[in-house]
């Protein structure tokens, strides 16, 4: 890893806007120099147990206000007392016109996963416990006691009914953190045809 990705990584992750400008002039810049999925928190999905999966890449975190603040110029999250806090609020063209934003700032094809995909990542993915060689998948990722699922998910008897910031509970078994409560995931066949799933990959 080189420094100036480490670096760019730092200020993205941030919790200043100012940081996460900067961050964004040196991608617009560096990117060649870049390893741009280390720089947005990209996981590597195992599709061992469902290899016709198209997605192959997915972030360990929520998107933040701060990122989408940035490249939006907005932000009309419920609760913004964080830049590290997820994005809410989002209407089917802000989340088309981020997404057409981070794709032409990275040259990445960046997308919403479809519902399989979220799901499979949501229950850990290829690193779940096996019987008679089967996945054994609960909705915590792998997690099967219902006390330990209070240390990976925002549920009603940890959250206080509010929204929090991006990875502050441990992470599932994929790497990826709130994918239970915390905020509505919004998939990309939910919100759009699989025509203009095609037209926006």
């Amino acid at each position: 890893m080189n420094e100036l990705t480490e670096n760019v990584h730092k200020l993205i992750r941030s919790n200043n806007i100012a940081d996460i400008k900067l961050a964004v002039k040196i991608i617009e810049t560096n990117k060649d120099n870049l390893d741009l999925s280390y720089i947005f928190d990209m996981v590597k999905v195992d599709k061992k147990y469902n290899k016709d999966l198209a997605i192959n890449y997915i972030s360990k975190f929520e998107l933040t206000q701060g990122l989408y603040e940035v490249l939006m110029g907005e932000n009309n999250s419920s609760n913004q007392s964080s830049t590290r806090m997820p994005v809410d609020n989002l209407t089917y063209k802000s989340i088309c016109t981020f997404l057409h934003k981070l794709r032409k700032l990275t040259g990445l094809p960046f997308r919403l996963p479809t519902v399989d995909e979220w799901t499979y990542c949501c229950q850990g993915g290829g690193s779940v416990p096996e019987k008679d060689g089967k996945p054994q998948f609960d909705k915590f990722g792998g997690f099967s006691k219902p006390i330990e699922s209070l240390e990976y998910a925002w549920l009603k008897e940890n959250s206080d009914d509010e929204i929090h910031e991006v990875g502050q509970l441990k992470p599932n078994k994929m790497g990826l953190y709130d994918m239970s409560g915390n905020c509505y995931e919004i998939c990309v066949d939910e919100v759009m045809s699989e025509k203009e799933i095609l037209n926006n990959m």
